[in-house]
């Protein structure tokens, strides 16, 4: 089981476009490229149970504070305004579609 799996990003509010969305394609791109790797194992056999993608929204760290954002719902610390970030959508997308168009090449 994977049980926490992200990708933290120091000042992503320099991905926000003009209606205040973060466009984190870096964050999808990393998002496909795990689970298109899972399926792989999954396919060759391995005994994969469950995916579980950190973080549902941008959240304290031990470590860093609010430095690195993780989430797919961006959090505003000044004003607590939550917005969906562009990965957010993906992910929504994932899980209505059960899945998503990858390019099997791109694996090793």
């Amino acid at each position: 089981f994977i049980s926490e799996n992200g990708m933290g990003v120091a000042d992503e509010e320099r991905f926000m476009d003009e209606s205040g969305q973060v466009i984190d394609d870096y964050r999808i791109e990393y998002i496909q490229d795990h689970l298109a790797y899972l399926w792989k194992a999954i396919n060759d056999g391995c005994n994969i149970k469950g995916y579980h993608l950190w973080t549902f929204i941008d959240c304290w760290s031990w470590i860093n504070a609010y430095k690195n954002r993780y989430g797919l719902i961006s959090l505003d610390l000044p004003t607590q305004k939550r917005t969906i970030k562009k990965s957010g959508e993906f992910y929504k997308q994932l899980s209505n579609q059960n899945g998503f168009e990858y390019d099997i090449d791109r694996l090793v």
